[in-house]
Parts: C-alpha cells; sequence; structure tokens
C-alpha cells in the first residue's frame, strides 16, 4: 500500500474509531439525533434497529480500514452511508431544523449543519479517491496490525478526555 492509501485509510479508521466508540458511551443520545432527523417517524424498534446496525457498521468500518481489509467494499460502504447523513443534514438544513446530531459523541450544542455537510462531502471525495486508487483488497500486514492498535488507543483516550471533560463541568 503507497503511503498516501496508507495515510488515508489511517484517517478512516480514526474517524470511524472516534465515531463508534463515543456512540457506545452516548447511544441514547444518537437515538435521539436519529429521532430528530425524522427518517423513521416515531417508531422507537425501527430507530433503535438504525442505532445498533450503523454503530456496528461503524465498527466494522474502523476495523477493516485499520487492518487494511476488504478495502474497496468498505470504501463503497462508506460512501453509502456518507450520502444517507448528507442528504439527512441536507433535508435539515432545508426545512431550517436545528439538530444535535451526536455524530463524535454527546453534544449539548446544535450541529453546524453547512459544515457537516462540508465534512461529509469531503469524506465522500476522499472516499472515492481511496477506492479508485486501492489496488490492494485484502491483506493484513504488520503495520496494519500496529495501526489497528494506535487508532483504536487514539480513539478510546479521546473518548476518556471527553467523558473526563464532561465530569469536570458537571462537578463544577
Amino acid at each position: 500500500m503507497d503511503k498516501f492509501n496508507y495515510l488515508l485509510t489511517t484517517l478512516f479508521s480514526l474517524v470511524f474509531f472516534v465515531s463508534s466508540i463515543s456512540k457506545i458511551y452516548s447511544f441514547k443520545e444518537f437515538t435521539y439525533a436519529i429521532y430528530d432527523f425524522e427518517i423513521f417517524g416515531k417508531n422507537k424498534r425501527l430507530i433503535v434497529f438504525y442505532g445498533v446496525v450503523g454503530l456496528i457498521l461503524e465498527i466494522i468500518f474502523a476495523l477493516c480500514f485499520s487492518l487494511g481489509i476488504f478495502l474497496k467494499l468498505i470504501f463503497i460502504l462508506c460512501i453509502l452511508q456518507l450520502i444517507f447523513f448528507t442528504a439527512c443534514f441536507y433535508r435539515m438544513y432545508l426545512k431550517k431544523l436545528k439538530i444535535k446530531c451526536n455524530c463524535f459523541g454527546k453534544s449539548d450544542k446544535n450541529t453546524d449543519i453547512k459544515l457537516s455537510i462540508c465534512r461529509n462531502v469531503l469524506l465522500i471525495v476522499l472516499a472515492f479517491i481511496g477506492y479508485l486508487t486501492n489496488e490492494n483488497d485484502l491483506g493484513v500486514g504488520f503495520f496494519s496490525l500496529n495501526r489497528f492498535f494506535i487508532c483504536s488507543i487514539l480513539a478510546l483516550s479521546y473518548q476518556v478526555y471527553i467523558e473526563r471533560k464532561v465530569m469536570v463541568n458537571i462537578n463544577s
């Protein structure tokens, strides 16, 4: 894997590790965000089901990107998921509704929808480039295992930092 693809898959690995770990810590808030997007109406079972499926997908994305396996398939699935969320953000923007998306953990502030759309479009473009430039679809190498451990530890450390920050604010 060349350096560009290595950096690109490491970036996606970090994004999805942080996102999935933060959703594990704040799953209830994540389901509220799904409810706020008004995708499934008020069907609580469908909302929780999608929350679980979305979380599992993000964990699979993080693992595959960090291990360097099934990359072409994972880039395609990643693009589809990002297009779906971008369409949801765009719908909220058109309706002029506020939302707390909890994309990277619990948040007390409303999401900047324009910034989220721009972030997702950038990630879609990068994922498309990754799909086009990636030659090897299978394989677990020494560097991939190191990347898995490093990315997962960084994501966990980030979540511990966020949780500590929340606890300090509560105790203040």
